[in-house]
Order: C-alpha cells, then structure tokens, then sequence
C-alpha cells in the first residue's frame, strides 16, 4: 500500500496560493495543483477556526466533538485558566490510521493535541499558532528534550508572545525572523522523520501562515485603511512566507518517492478583520438594558492607559495584561442575563444564562429576540449589516455536546471598516480602537489530493472540511467510521 504524506499549511488562504502559483513565485505547490485534484471546502455554519480544525481531523461538526475556542467557557467556567481546552470527543484520523495497522507520525498540527492510547509518533502544540508550554506534549514523552535540543524549545508564537504590543514598522523584520525561525525548525523535524522508512502515514503542519496572516494582513490588502501604501509586491510578508512555505513544500517531496500519495490542506483563508470581538458584549449590554458594570468600566480604563505606556514596558506586561483582562471581562457574568462567548473577531456567540431561563420556552424567545435585534444592527458609516449570518446553534446542530456551544453563531460581515455602530434598540455605540490584529478567518479551505502515479479523480467540485478525515484515511487504504453525511472527497 502507498504512503501517504499529508502536509497542512495552517491558514493559508487558498485564493493566494492559487494566484501565485500561476504567477510562476510558488512552483512546488503549483506542481501539486497542477498534477493533483483540488477542491474548495467549506467549515460549518457559523464556527471560526478553534472549531473548524477539530472538525478536519475527526470528521466532527462542533456539536459532535465539543470545541468552538480554545479558551471556551460556560457558566461556573470562565478565567485564563479555563484557556486550555484542545481535547476533543470525537477519535482524530490518527487513532484512527493507528488502530487499523497504519503507522502514523503526527508532527504539530495546529489546534490539536494527543489522544488517548496513540503509541505512534506525535508531537503536539510546540510551534504552532497561540500555543502554550503547558499544551507541548509529545508521544512518546520523552521525546520532548529530544525536540527541543535538535531543533529548538517550545516558544509563544508571535501572536503571543507580541499580544497587547503596539505595532510599528520598525518591529516587522523582527517578527519576520522569528516565523521565518518556526517555519525552519519545523520544516527540519518533518525532513527528519520524512526520511525515516517506518512510517505509513506522515502528517505535519505549518503554522506560520496562521500568525502572518493575522499580523500583516494590513501589509498585503492595499484596501486596509492601516496599509502604508508605496511598498513594492517583492516585500509583502505574507508573500514570502507562503514562498518559504513553498521551499519547505518543495523539500519535503524530494524526500519522498513517486509513489508516495500527497494530501495538501490549506486553510481556513484570510481577510481583513475590522470588527473587535467585545463589541459584542457592548451590544449586548444595551440589549438588555443594563448599565455598565464597575468591572467594565475598571477594564476599559486599564484598556486607554495600557495603549498610552511605552512599548518596552507593554512587553514586559503583557502576559499579566493578557490574565488581567480575561480575569476582569468574566466577573459579573452569572448576573447578567446574556453575554458573548470569547471567540475570534471573524465570528461571535451570544451564551443565554440557563439559570436565568431554564424554561424552555422562555429561553426560546430570549434567543429568538436576540438574534432579531442583532440583525439590525449596522455599520453607520455604510448603513450596511454588521452581521452577514445569525443563527441559533441548536436549529443547525445536533450532536451529544450541543449543549457546550454557544446558544447563538453569529458571522460578521468583515469587508468595511467598522468605527459606529447602531440601531434603534442598541443606540450608537462606538469601536474607538480597531481588532489588535489586522487579519482574520473567512470559512473557505483549500484540498489536493496528488498521486504521482495517476490522477485523482474527484466526486464534486466542493465539498466540506468534515470530509478531510475519511477522505485522508481513504488515501490510506482504511476507513474511518463518521457521522451520516461525511463523503470522501475522491
């Protein structure tokens, strides 16, 4: 049976890659397009990418495998030490490939972390994307020094590691290094375990399309209103990560003969991000009519003094900054009636407190009012939606652990600026300061599927992320048990 080499660019955005591909600055990836089969895939209604890559691996929507975020909370469940929350319920593909004879090497997918009762190689969370050192594990454990000593220690992304930190242009090239380091290290871990003979199934990832993405979008899109304008095409950042990602592509199938079949997963894509996740919970307070509690105002005042400090002293802070802010925004939640889950800027969740309405009916219609006022809320510069898709999660999901998610998923609409907001219930509010990040998720991924030896013949010209898994474990020559209506895709 033929091995098969699956490589997951974290959140490179398929419209990119395709474009440069044709232009010639990509030739590895444009030699897999050209000589594979590749489909867009969409992520499920209403979820951002803490939920969308549980559900690449295990074939899961998130109602059956239980994430939304990383940091998801509920009532009774909120603070940073609620923030580590990467286990899912459903089996990954892993286990799966693993249980059926295949041996499978696992080397630090972005979003995911060791399962229980995996005995291959598996190494988890120690450069992707927003990762921390108490989530860097690996199976077996010991080879966590082994790691580190060879290609580096566990580090915050840059996500992390330069949050609440003002940027300016004097900091890119410094930025620039480190993921041009992160991409190196592990690039040269999966040319190590590439090479090795004993493996069936190697999957590995790159996460520094994930962080580029969110820090220099505003670099790349000419439209963004924080873009500097006069820079040539040759210095857009993302632009040469995804062409360092193509050498890292490029290398990793020279180490691999024809006849070793390749599955490329690029995804979830990128935009501009223009709306801040808390203002949400802005909305919400005026919704229900109640005045802004004193922890909101103490945090908002620590917000404006925090932006005026000098940068040397906001990065010596910044990790207590991060659990000051978590710590203030939960306080007072059990007394409100509703109040935003903590997701990313690209989409927002409202969470009805049960014990304010445990009947059934009574919740029914607080949702129901919820999501008819937030649909009319615009943006009062372009009198547009500031919504583009509202729903209640339990009308488009199903699964055993429906009751973890949100009770409304919201999808904003991302493609204006966003300074004042409103409508006749909410009033006017305004976003004084833009996301912290310049880039965000939008819900489409990218699948190729390559045999070197003949062509991939494809079932649709579109599918879902829900059928990467038993699509992956079909290229293997195993099948993975899903829920009704997963497909392989070829």
């Amino acid at each position: 049976m033929n091995k098969v080499l699956y490589i997951q660019l974290d959140s490179a955005d398929p419209l990119l890659i395709d474009a440069w591909a044709k232009q010639g600055l990509l030739p590895n990836l444009n030699r897999l397009l050209e000589q594979g089969s590749s489909i867009e895939l969409q992520a499920p209604r209403g979820f951002g990418a803490d939920a969308m890559l549980p559900s690449v691996y295990t074939g899961a929507d998130p109602s059956e495998h239980g994430r939304y975020y990383h940091s998801q909370e509920t009532l009774g469940d909120v603070g940073p030490e609620a923030a580590s929350n990467l286990d899912v319920e459903c089996e990954p593909v892993w286990s799966a490939l693993q249980r059926q004879g295949k041996k499978t090497v696992v080397l630090d997918l972005p979003k995911a972390t060791v399962s229980a009762g995996f005995n291959g190689v598996h190494i988890a969370n120690w450069k992707t994307h927003t990762s921390v050192m108490r989530d860097f594990k690996t199976v077996p454990p010991g080879l966590a020094e082994r790691i580190a000593e060879e290609y580096g220690p566990h580090t915050e992304c840059p996500c992390y590691a330069h949050r609440y930190e003002k940027f300016d242009p004097s900091v890119e090239q410094a930025w620039l290094t480190e993921m041009y380091q992160r991409l190196d290290a592990q690039k040269g871990m999966a040319k190590y375990y590439a090479q090795q003979s004993d493996w069936d199934v190697l999957m590995t990832g790159f996460c520094v399309s994930h962080c580029v993405g969110h820090q220099f979008w505003h670099l790349h899109d000419s439209a963004h209103p924080l873009h500097p304008g006069g820079r040539l095409a040759e210095q857009d950042p993302i632009r040469l990560i995804y062409q360092r990602l193509d050498t890292a592509v490029g290398e990793l199938l020279e180490l691999v003969d024809d006849n070793t079949r390749v599955m490329l997963f690029a995804g979830p894509g990128f935009g501009s991000s223009y709306l801040r996740w808390d203002l949400l919970d802005d909305i919400l307070l005026n919704l229900s009519n109640g005045s802004r509690p004193a922890d909101k105002r103490i945090l908002e005042t620590l917000k404006r003094i925090w932006h005026r400090l000098p940068d040397s002293v906001r990065r010596v802070c910044s990790g207590l900054a991060h659990k000051a802010e978590h710590s203030l925004a939960d306080i007072g939640r059990d007394k409100r009636p509703y109040y935003p889950a903590r997701l990313n800027d690209a989409v927002g969740g409202v969470i009805i407190n049960k014990e304010r309405f445990s009947d059934q009916k009574e919740h029914r219609q607080v949702v129901d009012y919820l999501i008819a006022e937030l649909a009319k809320v615009i943006n009062l510069d372009t009198e547009t939606p500031i919504v583009r898709d509202i729903f209640a999660t339990q009308d488009e999901y199903h699964g055993a652990h429906l009751e973890r998610m949100p009770d409304i998923m919201i999808v904003w609409d991302n493609d204006t600026p966003v300074n004042r907001v409103g409508s006749t219930a909410v009033g006017e509010l305004v976003q004084a300061k833009p996301p912290d990040w310049s880039g965000t998720h939008r819900p489409y991924s990218l699948a190729t599927l390559c045999s070197f030896t003949e062509k991939v013949e494809l079932k649709s010209t579109s599918g879902s992320i829900l059928d990467v898994a038993p699509t992956l474990a079909d290229f293997a020559g195993v099948r993975m048990p899903t829920s009704q209506g997963r497909s392989v895709l070829a």
